[in-house]
């Protein structure tokens, strides 16, 4: 799994990576090896489970994006 750490108070926080389910071709928020943010066991078929950097597809609860994370100030 990569982890992407970044600088809280002098210490590195590991960052997850959103998953894609190689069978469905969808981006989950979430991790490898966990739950994805809509609830799939990654533990179960790993192997349709790969990290991946493209934005999340998953348009269901936990997986999709806030409303207010779309919108823009001033649009």
């Amino acid at each position: 799994m990569m982890i992407f750490p970044t600088l809280d108070s002098g210490n590195f926080i590991p960052q997850k990576m959103p998953v894609r389910n190689l069978i469905t071709k969808e981006i989950h928020r979430g991790s490898k090896g966990g739950r994805t943010g809509c609830g799939y066991n990654t533990n179960i078929h790993p192997e349709h489970w790969v990290d991946d950097s493209g934005k999340v597809s998953c348009t269901k609860n936990g997986c999709k994006k806030k409303v207010a994370d779309e919108q823009t100030i001033g649009a």
